[in-house]
This record gives structure tokens, sequence and C-alpha cells, in this order.
């Protein structure tokens, strides 16, 4: 199969496609990679800010437990993300059989 597309405009004359990609599901997967990318540096942001929160919280109970927790929320929500892509893909795999995610 070429890669053309065939526009209304254009009447009968194909022209190149210019995203080189024919596969919908590809563009998806592409999407979801870069969201992911997207929450993994959210994630280390956060983790730097409860590091910061930590070493300047000069024994002060209050402020050690909000960077921990700061901490422990960036982490978890990494995890999820990680764990919410993978679902995902497994989904796409064994309910529709499309396993060219790209992920």
């Amino acid at each position: 199969m070429q890669n053309r597309i065939l526009l209304a405009q254009a009447g009968s004359e194909l022209i190149d496609n210019p995203s080189g990609h024919q596969d919908l599901w590809f563009i998806f997967g592409l999407a979801i990679k870069y969201l992911l990318y997207g929450a993994g540096i959210i994630a280390i942001a956060f983790m730097i800010i409860g590091g910061y929160l930590y070493i300047t919280s000069s024994g002060n109970p209050e402020v050690a437990g909000k960077a921990k927790s700061t901490m422990l929320y960036a982490i978890l929500g990494l995890i999820i993300s990680l764990a919410a892509v993978y679902i995902v893909e497994y989904l796409f795999a064994t309910s529709l059989g499309i396993s060219n995610l790209h992920l």
C-alpha cells in the first residue's frame, strides 16, 4: 500500500502523505507516550519540591510531614501512570487485537 492520501479539494489527484503514518493507533500510541513523559517530568518536579521542603523544614515536623507526603504522592502518581499505560496497552491488545501502539 502506498503512502498517499486523496483530498476532496484535489479532485482525483493524489498527493504525498505528509505525516508518513497511515495508522491511527500508531499516533494514539505516540500521544500516550508523550503524556507519560509529561507525567514523569511532573513527578520529578514534585520530588524536587518535596526534597527542597524537607531540607528546609529545619526540624519542623509539620513541614517535614508535608514534604514526605509530597514525595510519596509524586511516586504514587508515577506508578499509577505507568500502570494505566500498561493496562490500556493490554486491553487494546486482548479485546481489540491492536498490538501496534508502540509504547
